[in-house]
C-alpha cells in the first residue's frame, strides 16, 4: 500500500494513512445508515432509497480526501516546506465525485450530483448554492496541477474500493454546465424539501465520520450506555412524590404525572401544564419509557432535551443527575447525561474511571450530542436544521427522541417552518416530538396527541392591569404604595422591566427607600456576569421571607423562582404569563398579586415596551378586553392570542415561506438567515475581573493563546482555547453601546474588553453590573 497520509503524527503516534482514514470515515458513515434503516423511510424524507443513500455515502467517503494524495499536501503532512496554494484539497475531491457519479448514477438521479459536488467541495467551510458550488473558475490551475502529480500508486489502491474515473481538465467546463445545468433544470422547477434534509443529513454525517476518524484514529468510541427507563419512578417513590397524602399542589402533581406518561403511541405529542406543576420529571419519564418502547437488538433511540435559555439548562441537568444520586446509582458518565452549549466544560467521563478523553477528543464528543441524553438550547438544535455552517448534529435528530421545552419561545415568524420541518422527521425521519409549555401555541402546523387533557384548578394569582403611566409617575405613584403594602405584610415582590435602563432606574429608586433591607435588595440584567446571577438566584430561592428582585424578562420561562407579588412591564402576553408563573408558584401562600402597567416613556424617550414587535403588543392588548384576571382566566386568553398572531394577515408567516423558498433552491447563505435570538446591532464581549478565580482564568487564557502551535497540535489548541474560553464565560457580558460608540469601553486586549481588577470601580458596579466609563449610576 502507498504511503500517502491524511492527518500528521500525533502524540507518538505515525502520520494517518489517507486510505486507512478514508476507510475509516466510511465505516462511520455506512454504520450509521444501516442503523438507519430501524426508524427512516429514506425516499420520504431524504429522496432516494437505502441502496442510493449508500452508494452516495461510499463515494463521498472515499472521494472527498482525494487532493490530499497530492505531492504538496504530504510535504505540509510531513511538515517539509510547501507551497501552501498548492495544498487545498476538497476541489479535487469535489471534481471527482461529480465526475464518478456523472458516469455510474441513473440519469434520473443526476439532478443530485450538484448537491454532491458542493457538498464535498465545501466540507470544510460553509455551504453554498450548488450552482456556484459547481464552479471550479478559481481552482482551474490548481485542479491542473493536482491532476498532473497525483500519486498514481494510491489511485491503483483506491481503485480497489470504488470506480476511480479518469480526470481530465479539458472536461472540466463540459462537466461543470452539465451540474449547473441540472441544478436549475431541478431545483427551479419544482419545491421539494427533500434534496434540502438529504445535503444536511450527509453534511454533519461527514462531518462527524471525518473528524471522529481524524481523531480518535484507532481508538474505539466510547461504549453507549443504559439508562434504566423507571428511574423517574423510583426517584418519586423515594422522595414521596407517589404518595401526596392531603397537600391539594402534590396531588395534582400526581395526577398530571400519571395521565401524561401512559400514552407512549404518539409521533408528536403535545404536553401542556402550568408553571409548578412538575413538567420536568415528567418529560424525563415520559422520553424513558418511550425509549424502551422503541428499543430493539440493533435501535436504541437517544433523547435530546431542549430548552430555549441557558439559565435552565444547568437547572435541567441538575434534576437529571439527582434521578441517579437519589436512587443509589453512580455519578451519571457523560455517555448517559451531557450538557452541550457553548458555556459548558469539555469534559467527557465514563464509567470507565481509567478512561480520560484530552479536550479535543471531549469537545468532538459533546458538540455530536454523543450521549443517550443530550440537554442542549433551541438554538443548538434548530441552527443544527436551519443553516449554512458545517455542523456534526443533524444526522442524530432522525431517529431520537425530541423533548421541546418551553417551546412558545420560538418566534411566531418561524412556527411555520419549524411545525413543518419537525412533522416531516417525524412522519418519515423516526423523529419522536414532546413539546411542553404552560402557554401552548395551537398554530405550529403540528397534530400533536394531548397528552394532559385533565383540568389544572388553580388560582395562584390575580392579575390587574393598572395601564398606561409615566416612569414618573410610576416612581412617585405605584412604587411606593406597592413598597407600603409589601412592607406591612412582609411580601416579597418582583419588579420586571422591559430594559435594562428602566430596571436600573426603578432599583436606584429603591436604594432611597430608608425601610427597604439593602441586603434583601437583589437585581439582575445581562449586564451582571452570570456567576453573579447565579449567585443572587441561589439566595433569591433560600429567602425565607422579605426580598425585592428588580429584573428584566430574563426570569421569564424556567427559572425556579417563587414570590407573593409582581409588577409587570408591558409586554407580549405569552411573556406576561411566564411572569405570573413566578408568582405563588408552589400555590402555598396567599393568592399573589400582579400588577400589569404600561410605561408610555423613560426619561423623556420611547416606551420601554417598544423593544418588542408591534404587532405582537397590539394582539395582546386587544387579548386583554377586561381589567382583572385570575390564573385560569389568562390562561384562556393564551389560544385566542397565539391564533390571532398566527392569522395570515399578521404578517409572520412571510418569514417561513421565504426560507421555504431558499430551502427549495438550496441558497444556503439565505437560510443562514435564520436567528432564533435578534443579535442585530454590535456587541463587545467584555471580561470583569472580579475575583481571584476569574484572574486565573485570565492568565490561562493569555498563555494558552500566545503559546505556539503547530499543524499537528491544531486540534489540541483549538479545543484548549475553547475550553479557558468556557472558564472566562461566568465573567463575561455582552454589550451593545448606542451607535456603535465604544468610547467608554474597557480596551481591547485579546480579543475582549478587559476590566481588570484594580478597574472595576471604574467600569463595574456590584449591584447593577458592568457600566461604561464615566457614567456615574449613582
Amino acid at each position: 500500500m502507498s504511503e500517502i497520509y491524511s492527518h500528521s503524527a500525533r502524540g507518538g503516534e505515525q502520520p494517518r494513512l489517507l486510505m486507512d482514514h478514508l476507510e475509516g470515515v466510511h465505516r462511520l458513515m455506512s454504520s450509521e445508515v444501516e442503523r438507519a434503516k430501524n426508524y427512516m423511510d429514506f425516499h420520504n424524507l431524504l429522496g432516494v432509497d437505502h441502496k442510493t443513500l449508500s452508494f452516495l455515502v461510499k463515494a463521498i467517503a472515499y472521494l472527498h480526501d482525494l487532493g490530499k494524495a497530492t505531492p504538496e499536501f504530504q510535504k505540509k503532512i510531513l511538515n517539509k516546506p510547501f507551497h501552501r496554494d498548492k495544498t487545498p484539497h476538497a476541489a479535487l475531491g469535489a471534481f471527482t465525485i461529480g465526475v464518478y457519479l456523472s458516469e455510474e448514477m441513473p440519469k434520473e438521479l443526476q439532478y443530485l450530483i450538484p448537491l454532491m459536488v458542493t457538498l464535498v467541495k465545501r466540507h470544510h467551510g460553509k455551504a453554498e448554492n450548488p450552482e456556484f458550488g459547481c464552479s471550479f473558475e478559481n481552482e482551474y490551475e490548481l485542479l491542473e496541477w493536482q491532476i498532473r502529480y497525483i500519486d498514481r500508486s494510491f489511485l491503483k489502491d483506491l481503485s480497489s474500493k470504488i470506480i476511480v474515473p479518469d480526470l481530465n481538465i479539458s472536461d472540466l467546463e463540459d462537466f461543470t454546465n452539465d451540474w449547473q445545468d441540472n441544478y436549475e433544470d431541478f431545483f427551479f422547477e419544482i419545491d421539494d424539501i427533500r434534496p434540502y434534509v438529504l445535503y444536511m443529513y450527509l453534511s454533519s454525517l461527514l462531518r462527524w465520520a471525518d473528524e471522529t476518524d481524524a481523531a480518535f484514529r484507532s481508538r474505539p468510541l466510547p461504549k453507549r450506555e443504559d439508562l434504566p427507563s423507571d428511574i423517574v419512578e423510583k426517584y418519586r417513590e423515594i422522595n414521596g412524590f407517589n404518595a401526596p397524602g392531603s397537600d391539594f399542589m402534590n396531588k395534582l402533581r400526581n395526577k398530571f404525572y400519571f395521565e401524561a406518561t401512559k400514552n407512549l403511541d404518539f409521533s408528536i405529542g403535545s404536553l401542556k401544564g402550568r408553571t409548578g406543576i412538575g413538567k420536568t420529571l415528567t418529560l424525563f419519564s415520559l422520553a424513558l419509557k418511550l425509549r424502551k418502547k422503541l428499543k430493539n437488538k440493533n435501535y436504541t433511540p437517544r433523547i435530546i432535551y431542549c430548552l430555549p435559555f441557558l439559565s435552565i439548562i444547568d437547572q435541567t441537568y441538575d434534576v437529571a443527575r439527582q434521578l441517579f444520586l437519589e436512587t443509589g446509582a453512580p455519578e451519571p458518565s457523560s455517555s448517559q447525561i451531557l450538557q452541550q452549549h457553548h458555556l459548558v466544560d469539555i469534559d467527557f467521563k465514563t464509567d470507565n474511571e481509567d478512561e480520560s478523553y484530552e479536550k479535543y477528543l471531549a469537545d468532538l464528543l459533546i458538540n455530536s450530542w454523543n450521549s443517550e441524553l443530550t440537554i442542549t438550547t433551541f438554538v443548538s438544535f434548530f441552527h443544527s436544521i436551519f443553516t449554512n455552517k458545517r455542523n456534526p448534529r443533524f444526522f442524530r435528530i432522525p431517529g431520537s427522541i425530541v423533548l421541546l421545552d418551553e417551546i412558545q419561545a420560538i418566534p411566531p415568524q418561524y412556527w411555520d417552518l419549524t411545525g413543518k420541518m419537525m412533522k416531516l422527521l417525524s412522519d418519515y425521519g423516526g423523529t419522536k416530538f414532546v413539546y411542553s409549555t404552560a402557554t401552548m401555541p395551537s398554530c405550529f402546523g403540528l397534530s400533536g396527541s394531548a397528552l394532559y387533557n385533565g383540568e389544572i384548578p388553580l388560582e395562584r394569582f390575580q392579575l390587574d392591569r393598572v395601564g398606561e403611566m409615566t416612569f414618573e409617575d410610576f416612581k412617585d405613584e405605584l412604587l411606593p404604595e406597592t413598597i407600603e403594602e409589601i412592607l406591612s405584610q412582609k411580601k416579597s415582590l418582583m419588579i420586571v422591566m422591559n430594559t435594562i435602563n428602566s430596571a436600573e432606574a426603578t432599583f436606584k429608586e429603591l436604594l432611597n427607600y430608608p425601610d427597604i433591607n439593602k441586603e434583601r435588595l437583589y437585581f439582575l440584567s445581562t449586564r451582571v456576569p452570570p456567576k453573579e446571577r447565579r449567585k443572587r438566584i441561589e439566595e433569591i430561592k433560600n429567602a425565607k421571607d422579605f426580598c425585592i428582585l428588580v429584573t428584566t424578562q430574563l426570569v421569564e420561562a424556567g427559572v425556579d423562582l417563587d414570590f407573593d407579588y409582581c409588577i409587570r412591564d408591558m409586554g407580549p402576553l405569552d411573556s406576561i404569563v411566564q411572569v405570573a408563573g413566578r408568582v405563588n408558584r408552589s400555590n402555598k401562600k396567599a393568592k399573589g398579586k400582579i400588577k400589569l402597567i404600561e410605561l408610555t416613556d423613560f426619561n423623556g424617550g420611547r416606551p420601554p415596551s417598544m423593544i418588542y414587535d408591534p404587532v405582537l403588543l397590539s394582539a395582546s392588548k386587544r387579548a386583554m378586553s377586561k381589567n382583572t384576571y385570575n390564573e385560569p382566566e389568562l390562561y384562556e386568553l393564551i389560544e385566542n392570542y397565539f391564533d390571532e398572531i398566527d392569522n395570515e394577515s399578521m404578517g409572520f408567516k412571510t418569514k417561513s415561506r421565504e426560507l421555504f423558498e431558499n430551502i427549495y433552491k438550496l441558497e444556503f447563505s439565505k437560510i443562514a438567515n435564520f436567528k432564533l435570538i435578534n443579535d442585530s446591532g454590535k456587541t463587545y464581549p467584555i471580561f470583569i475581573e472580579l475575583d481571584n478565580e476569574a484572574k486565573k482564568a485570565w492568565q490561562e487564557y493569555t498563555e494558552i493563546i500566545q503559546k505556539p502551535t503547530s499543524s499537528e497540535d491544531k486540534f489540541k489548541f483549538l479545543a484548549e482555547k475553547k475550553d479557558i474560553v468556557r472558564k472566562l464565560a461566568p465573567y463575561i457580558i455582552n454589550y451593545r453601546p448606542k451607535h456603535d460608540d465604544r468610547t467608554d469601553l474597557p480596551p481591547i486586549l485579546n480579543g475582549f474588553c478587559y476590566v481588570q481588577k484594580d478597574e472595576l470601580e471604574r467600569y463595574y458596579d456590584k449591584k447593577t453590573g458592568f457600566h461604561p466609563a464615566g457614567c456615574d449610576f449613582y
